[in-house]
């Protein structure tokens, strides 16, 4: 699901994701990544069916796209360090 460029970025991230493990302190680890990510790659505002499907909340339907962001990221760094990844 990702650019190059976003690949090559979490990449990069993966040592401080398995310290982080190491430490217990992946609360922490994601909570950063979400902010740089959303710096580094703009994350567009919810589209209109979003918006739609949170009952025409928008703050709501941003809550719900931050939520499926941060999901999509700790999928990412979970399934990119298992063993034989």
């Amino acid at each position: 699901w990702t650019t190059d460029a976003e690949f090559d970025w979490l990449k990069e991230r993966i040592p401080a994701f398995l310290e982080a493990q190491e430490k217990n302190t992946t609360d922490t680890f994601f909570d950063g990544v979400y902010e740089e990510w959303v710096k580094h790659f703009q994350m567009p505002g919810p589209t209109a069916g979003e918006i739609k499907k949170a009952n025409n909340d928008v703050e709501l339907a941003t809550v719900k796209k931050r939520k499926a962001v941060e999901k999509r990221l700790k999928q990412w760094f979970r399934n990119n360090t298992r063993s034989g990844s």
